[in-house]
């Protein structure tokens, strides 16, 4: 993605919260819906993005993020389209297991970073991230002129800021939408939330 035309800028916006986000329970591609407060979080993350001409939206067909994509698009009436590309990462037997409990076996150097651990039936880390980084490269190429918001997940933003050289270990709150850009100077991301910046390197 480093080699797309300059300047360049996209959206991303992770999914509202669901029960197993509240408790810390790992999700993957775990199939859970949004939460009553996940519902009004996307609901205000719409409204942090009706003053932007977004062209399309492109979504995770997983619910938890095609809901929040469903919310975000009835605000801005932009074309929603799913890609099952843009899935969560899968985390094989961890999925369904609560984070403290895996950092506790784990020691206190995998504290918010157990997707490094990986069991041996997850998808591989460079695997996803070179899925993720190849499909937003993907939409933005084949649309060149247009202003695209992607909606999915924590992991995939994670998968971003390492491709695009903003770092591996930023902790994204959910439904704050992200703008990336690239003014010729490398890349660079900002929260549409005043009050809110990214956790990590």
């Amino acid at each position: 993605m480093q080699s797309l035309p300059t300047p360049l800028s996209f959206y991303f916006l992770r999914h509202g919260e669901t029960d197993w986000n509240a408790i810390h329970r790992i999700q993957g591609q775990t199939d859970i819906p949004l939460n009553p407060k996940g519902l009004e979080q996307a609901k205000l993350a719409a409204d942090l993005l009706k003053g932007i001409a977004i062209d399309k939206i492109i979504a995770s067909p997983l619910k938890r993020a095609a809901a929040t994509a469903a919310i975000v698009q009835a605000q801005l009436g932009s074309p929603l389209h799913h890609d099952e590309h843009l899935v969560e990462q899968h985390y094989g037997s961890f999925e369904g297991r609560f984070s403290h409990d895996l950092e506790a076996e784990l020691g206190p150097e995998a504290k918010n970073l157990y997707w490094q651990y990986l069991p041996h039936d997850a998808e591989p880390l460079d695997a996803f991230t070179k899925r993720i980084a190849t499909r937003v490269e993907h939409h933005l190429q084949a649309e060149p002129n247009k202003t695209l918001l992607f909606v999915g997940h924590g992991g995939c933003m994670g998968a971003l800021t390492h491709t695009l050289g903003l770092g591996a270990n930023h902790r994204f709150a959910n439904a704050v939408p992200y703008r990336f850009f690239n003014e010729g100077e490398g890349w660079r991301m900002e929260a549409l939330r005043p009050d809110y910046t990214c956790i990590g390197a």
